[in-house]
């Protein structure tokens, strides 16, 4: 009888070989560390008095650390030199924590691979599958329609506005998330569970009046109202860093990291955060508050709020380089108001290569100069390549309390914005340049494109978002065009269209009707316009390309031309084909099938 029930013990044992630090649960206190407590298992919800079968979770006692089944000393691995962790891991103060290789200085990877943590390793993976994996949104195909075909930038996330999904900046659009007993000095003994609140879009945190913040440090377990109070593992990001997934913790008896999953994250001008606070996996989890990270909220402008050890907050004088913003259409240089003491530069006497173009408006301590992304505007100077439009200037400043001739002090800057985007979803990546630039560099958003079906070959009337049914035989009249680009020089090209049985562009099951930026069958297929203008058309004959009925999605994916340097016009003949996989992508559909008659 002793050797079924340990044969039945192995079942509910879940995983605690792979993981250093994670929840183990057991049917029965036998298989727990002899320095290890065994303690009722969290519930997401009460078990059914009928159905229940009792389940265990051990715990490591005072003084150890570990997932339960195997216990360290807390003070033997805490020496230098220690060696308690298995490889991939390292030890911090309570437990052997994931070690981040992508987080160093150096690359592990060979470009153009990224790479990507995994637990107690990292893998090199292609551009296409790094995106699908750190979408914030869990359903990455369809959030570019969700928010009416507008691809956001990567300060902007797809929010609700009154009631509308439009692209929007969450610094601007978020709920006041204010309850103390979150607070790191909280000590209520009620237990509190984020796993039941309808979490909708971002969340400010506030204790009293003061704006805080998401503790960066372990966080001992039954404290801030919960069992397991949850903290930032991943470090916290930037504000030119833009909208980034974040890995989060949940302290447990188990470990610091007794459980881990991702919300998002951004940093906002004037020192606070704000997050996409996403269920907890089960109860008693809950978002913990850093009561330390009150004083944040007085710092004054052109200052930051920095900690060494994550426990003790200061505001302290920013650095005394300006900001970058690469919009879609224009560039701007932001100047700290204490550069008149940290720098001795007057904030509001600069100007452009071209002096006409002076300072703009004053926001919060920060002085902003704002250029169009165009050439020769204020001096603008552009170069391209084959996936890049590069716009560079320079900022002048001059001296405080200057009343004579004085040499300017120069601040290079300058905006790369893709021609070819890498995917058709909307996240946007650092590109690689084959160039070093000088100064300030920044990453704008790619080319803005719509692409409609219409209902004749004017090309004048389109059909409304959604489902359309046509007839076998009938020309599909489908046109593109982009937006917010210049239009004195970059054209759109279509590179290739097709048809596929699903939303996903990336999908291997094709029906060619551009490719090679020409008809695939002239019997079929006419381009009407392509590459003579930011505007492009075609024409195509609706049949049953897979033989069957099922609705069927219609992508395209298309370049930007620069017509100054290189011909854009299209001559369709024989060629050799060339990767396009790095082309932005454009979807409508569904079209459904109807036969003639009908």
């Amino acid at each position: 009888m002793a050797n079924i029930g340990s044969v039945l013990l192995l079942f509910f044992i879940t995983n605690f070989t792979s993981n250093v630090s994670g929840l183990v649960v057991v049917t029965s206190c036998d298989v727990c560390h002899k320095h290890a407590s065994c303690a009722p298992e969290l519930k997401e919800s009460p078990p059914r008095a009928d159905s229940f079968q009792p389940t265990f979770t051990c715990s490591c006692t005072e003084g150890f650390s570990g997932n339960g089944i195997t216990c360290y000393n807390i003070s033997a691995c805490s020496k230098p030199g220690a060696s308690c962790c298995p490889e991939g891991y390292r030890w911090s103060e309570h437990s052997c924590v994931d070690i981040d290789e992508c987080s160093g200085e150096k690359n592990p990877c060979t470009s153009p691979l990224l790479c990507k943590n995994t637990p107690g390793s990292f893998s090199c993976v292609s551009l296409d599958a790094y995106a699908k994996d750190t979408m914030l949104n869990v359903e990455p195909a369809s959030n570019q329609l969700s928010c009416g075909g507008e691809v956001c930038s990567s300060g902007q996330d797809c929010i609700t506005v009154n009631g509308v999904l439009r692209c929007a900046d969450p610094c601007h659009h978020y709920t006041i998330l204010s309850d103390s007993w979150r607070s790191t000095a909280s000590k209520s003994s009620t237990l509190h569970c984020d796993t039941g609140i309808n979490w909708q879009g971002w969340y400010r945190m506030y204790l009293g009046n003061a704006s805080v913040q998401m503790p960066e440090r372990c966080i001992q377990p039954n404290t801030c109202g919960t069992n397991a109070p949850i903290w930032l593992k991943t470090i916290p990001p930037s504000p030119s860093e833009g909208v980034v997934q974040a890995t989060v913790c949940a302290s447990w008896v188990t470990g610091c990291c007794g459980f881990e999953f991702s919300i998002g994250v951004k940093a906002c001008p004037g020192n606070y955060y704000v997050y996409k606070f996403v269920s907890p996996p089960l109860c008693f989890l809950a978002y913990a508050a850093d009561a330390n990270s009150a004083v944040c909220d007085t710092c004054k402008n052109g200052e930051s709020c920095i900690s060494a050890d994550k426990i003790t907050w200061t505001c302290k004088a920013q650095g005394v380089s300006p900001e970058l913003v690469c919009n879609r259409t224009t560039m701007m240089l932001g100047v700290p108001e204490n550069f008149s003491i940290s720098r001795s530069l007057n904030p509001l006497s600069g100007h452009m290569a071209d002096p006409s173009c002076t300072a703009g408006l004053e926001v919060s301590g920060t002085v902003w100069y704002e250029v169009q992304s165009q050439a020769g505007v204020c001096g603008n100077v552009l170069r391209t390549n084959d996936t890049h439009a590069i716009y560079s200037n320079i900022l002048y400043l001059y001296p405080v309390n200057i009343s004579t001739f004085a040499l300017p002090t120069a601040f290079p800057f300058s905006c790369v914005y893709p021609l070819d985007s890498l995917t058709s979803m909307d996240l946007e990546l650092d590109p690689f340049l084959p160039m070093q630039e000088l100064g300030l560099v920044g990453v704008g958003p790619g080319a803005r494109a719509s692409m409609f079906l219409f209902h004749n070959d004017n090309f004048t009337s389109p059909y409304p978002p959604g489902p359309v049914t046509l007839p076998v035989g009938t020309p599909l009249y489908v046109g593109m065009n982009v937006q917010e680009v210049e239009s004195a020089r970059f054209n759109v090209v279509m590179e290739e269209c097709y048809i596929t049985e699903t939303p996903d562009a990336n999908s291997t099951e094709r029906y060619y009707l551009i490719q090679n930026r020409c008809s695939s069958d002239p019997r079929d297929v006419i381009v009407n316009d392509n590459g003579v203008s930011q505007s492009a058309r075609f024409t195509a004959l609706l049949f049953l390309y897979e033989g069957n009925y099922n609705e069927m999605f219609l992508q395209c994916r298309f370049s930007l031309c620069d017509r100054t340097t290189s011909s854009c016009s299209v001559r369709c003949q024989t060629r050799a084909t060339r990767s396009i996989s790095n082309h932005k992508s454009l979807t409508i559909g569904p079209i459904n099938w109807s036969k003639g008659g009908q």
